[in-house]
């Protein structure tokens, strides 16, 4: 079993961090591409200062990534980030962004919500699974090679610690036993409906994907033939849900953004699955308000324990 004092022993042995893989994730692109267009994105927002339409989701996965690159994972929680670090976020975003300054409270509360969503993804895929393998808990993942050696060194040994671990495994017992509201994540339709290329979308999707939490599922939006219907994935399972009232085939430009997405993420080609569930009537500025979540909820969890 490895121990915190394991991974600082490889430390101080010689293994330098520029070792490590000096590829960062593509996201960092949307970064620095909004940073540098002369044509910020305007953010436009509902009758309940809620952003929406396509720029908010490249709004939301841009707060993500900016979390990532800025924010060290060594601080235990978002109340713990101090001022000036939530601050350059927000000053990032109004770089790339026309925002509402009214917003800026919504904006640094989504970016506490990622970063903790970033640590748990960090813990649960490239952590906890390595607990009795030293060698692959040493540097930090491909895709997340811009963190900081110490602050990932730091950031494992936190993670080994007694006390964490069983509060994991008690947390992770509660959510098989109430799988509830809570699981399900409504997000912008524009993760995948048409209006720009299948690969900026499949980029937007994985973000959004990279920030479920474990068995949480992504319910997103899409007009297909003049009517509504839904698309539901399972990260964990690798599972995507066709959710259409008149139960067609699946749309195969959906299809193949899902697809790209999960190649992005070195999945396996997602298992997918066509329910119908009643009749959809939503608006994609805010579906959760219009939907039979109890019976969407019950529908998919039947066909994810068939699975």
């Amino acid at each position: 079993m490895v121990n915190s004092q394991d991974v600082a022993t490889h430390k101080e042995k010689g293994e330098s961090s520029t070792q490590k893989r000096k590829r960062g994730p593509t996201e960092m692109k949307e970064i620095t591409r909004a940073r540098s267009e002369v044509q910020k994105l305007v953010i436009q927002y509902n009758e309940l200062g809620q952003e929406i339409g396509q720029n908010a989701t490249k709004l939301k996965s841009f707060i993500g990534t900016t979390v990532w690159f800025h924010v060290p994972i060594i601080y235990s929680d978002w109340p713990t980030v101090p001022k000036e670090i939530k601050d350059k976020i927000f000053e990032l975003i109004e770089a790339g962004f026309v925002v509402d300054p009214r917003s800026k409270k919504t904006i640094i509360q989504n970016a506490g919500v990622c970063f903790r969503q970033f640590k748990y993804r960090l813990t649960t895929t490239y952590v906890l699974p390595f607990l009795d393998d030293v060698e692959k808990l040493k540097f930090s993942p491909n895709e997340y090679s811009f963190i900081d050696q110490q602050h990932w060194t730091e950031f494992v040994a936190s993670r080994l610690k007694e006390d964490f671990k069983k509060k994991s495994e008690n947390g992770k017992e509660k959510r098989k036993k109430h799988k509830n509201f809570e699981s399900i994540q409504f997000v912008d339709a524009g993760s995948i409906s048409c209006g720009s290329s299948k690969e900026e979308r499949a980029q937007l999707l994985t973000t959004r994907l990279l920030g479920t939490d474990y068995d949480q599922l992504l319910l997103i939006p899409y007009n297909s033939r003049n009517h509504c219907t839904l698309v539901v994935i399972n990260l964990t399972k690798g599972a995507a849900f066709w959710i259409d009232p008149l139960k067609n085939r699946i749309d195969p430009d959906v299809t193949e953004v899902v697809k790209r997405s999960f190649n992005i993420m070195n999945k396996k080609k997602p298992n997918w699955r066509v329910v119908k569930v009643g009749f959809l009537s939503f608006s994609t500025s805010n579906p959760s308000t219009s939907i039979d979540k109890e019976v969407l909820l019950k529908r998919v969890v039947d066909l994810e324990v068939c699975m």
